[in-house]
């Protein structure tokens, strides 16, 4: 114990000394224990002192959300209170500003959580589909750790259904301006507009970043707004596509992107192998994470009866991504009009329209719009075998849906679909996303139809082996502990602005 004006005052814990950190700190440990008490000086704001309670190797649980979470701590200097007094220093009334027992003289450091996170989408469609579901369920286990969450979403993503959740998965949001292209790839590239993108972080302050990129040429401009302010950040790459590479004066700024992040995620092996090779990169600590789903773990929906024999399009209604297009193509054949079918598309998206009057040009008079639906179990309960013949995808939500409801389902093998099906076992895999080699493959199912339902049994079987019961629980574990986030500490505390 010290004295002080006030009486006695606790001595400030034995802070690990960061010899050999780099940016981002050590985590403490016994042989950082005996370091000395080095309270002195204003570290960088990116380096990270790591101060343990209890055993330092075994992180800190917090049942609320049932993850493990490391405690983090760095020195955030003397702060002034909303009071007038230094932050953490002792009131007239004897009692510290930032707690009950924080009675330190203003000589002392005082040490504060990270728990600030941004999070900014690149999805710039007006639909929120599958790319979203992840961060949304992860920011939301997040926000029952306490930590504050401020996204940036793009205006046209307003009337989305899916943000009727996002009051659950953030504290704030913040629809920005995209800056437009001549092309699809400029639009890509420069969808935000630097200055404005520097400012919104400036404004909520974060610890950490998290870019949500729709594919893995996205979120460039993201990471080089989070490396000017001197925040970490991770990127969660969805989708990938071999039809598109990056534009050559943007190549060096994706690379960087990339290699200068705390954390890489992808929702499936195929697309990080594909972003390794179109970006001439390696990526060692790349992990991979799953997409949550929107049927129960359990799901068990009763085989539908026979005759017609139902097929469903789960899925975004865009004729490229998803490559209805050419499922139309291949169902147009003579041998499909005189065979006892119905292709239902579930879902809504901007090609709903033209895919109509492509139909109807073809006489595909057996192909039916249901429009969206929130019950896909109920899908499962009238259809027998799940169609998408998709030209870019990560780890499709509807295939993963579909084997959990124990549906067998014909697939492109692009991105993670071979990842997750058996060709001839759980599904039927067309080789790639040609007209011809979607066709063959609809052969094989069709004539394969009265297999259907012992095949999703055994599709049953194995996604239950590739995925896990909560997925967003799962990425939210790890992005705690890449984030080097405190659970249960208020993260509207005052903080000093970023340094620029």
């Amino acid at each position: 114990m010290a004295c002080g004006p006030w009486g006695a005052l606790p001595v400030p814990p034995r802070l690990p000394r960061p010899r050999d950190a780099g940016r981002h700190g050590v985590r403490a440990g016994p042989d950082h224990r005996r370091g000395r008490r080095d309270i002195g000086g204003r570290p960088r704001r990116s380096e990270r002192i790591c101060f343990a309670r209890g055993e330092p190797s075994v992180p800190e649980r917090d049942d609320r959300a049932g993850v493990g979470v490391p405690w983090r701590w760095r020195p955030l200097g003397t702060r002034r209170s909303r009071h007038g007094a230094p932050h953490g220093a002792c009131t007239s009334s004897g009692v510290g500003v930032g707690g009950s027992d924080s009675r330190l003289s203003d000589c002392y450091r005082f040490l504060a959580p990270m728990n600030r996170l941004a999070l900014i989408a690149t999805n710039d469609s007006e639909h929120l589909g599958g790319s979203e579901a992840l961060w949304l369920q992860c920011t939301a286990r997040l926000r029952l750790l306490g930590i504050h969450v401020a996204a940036s979403l793009s205006p046209r993503v307003r009337g989305s259904r899916a943000l009727e959740t996002l009051q659950q998965s953030v504290n704030t949001v913040d629809f920005r301006e995209p800056q437009g292209g001549r092309n699809l790839i400029g639009r890509i590239v420069r969808r935000f507009r630097a200055a404005d993108l520097d400012r919104w972080l400036t404004k909520v302050r974060p610890d950490y970043a998290l870019i949500s990129a729709g594919d893995y040429l996205q979120g460039g401009a993201a990471s080089a707004a989070c490396l000017r302010r001197r925040i970490p950040y991770a990127l969660l790459v969805q989708a990938a596509s071999d039809h598109f590479g990056p534009e050559p004066e943007q190549f060096e700024l994706l690379r960087e992107a990339y290699r200068r992040a705390s954390g890489v995620y992808f929702v499936s092996h195929a697309n990080l192998r594909l972003t390794e090779r179109r970006l001439a990169l390696s990526l060692p600590g790349a992990k991979v994470v799953r997409n949550p789903f929107n049927v129960a773990y359990t799901a068990s929906p009763a085989w539908p009866s026979e005759g017609p024999w139902r097929m469903a399009c789960v899925a975004r209604i865009d004729a490229f991504a998803k490559g209805i297009d050419l499922l139309f193509e291949s169902l147009r054949a003579p041998e499909w009009r005189a065979r006892d079918f119905e292709l239902r598309l579930y879902g809504s998206g901007p090609h709903r329209v033209g895919l109509t009057e492509l139909a109807t040009r073809w006489g595909l008079q057996r192909v039916v719009f249901e429009g969206e639906t929130r019950d896909i179990e109920a899908v499962w309960q009238q259809n027998h075998l799940l169609v998408l013949p998709s030209r870019q995808e990560g780890l499709p939500l509807a295939l993963v849906e579909a084997a959990l409801c124990a549906r067998a389902a014909m697939i492109t093998d692009v991105a993670g679909n071979a990842e997750v099906v058996e060709d001839g076992v759980t599904g039927f895999i067309a080789r790639g996303p040609e007209v011809g080699l979607v066709r063959e493959s609809l052969e094989r199912a069709w004539d394969r139809r009265h297999d259907w339902r012992a095949m999703g049994l055994a599709a049953a079987a194995r996604i239950r082996r590739e995925v896990t019961p909560d997925p967003g629980a799962v990425f939210a574990s790890e992005l705690m502990q890449a984030a080097g986030f405190v659970a249960g500490f208020d993260a509207e505390s005052p903080r000093p602005p970023i340094a620029g």
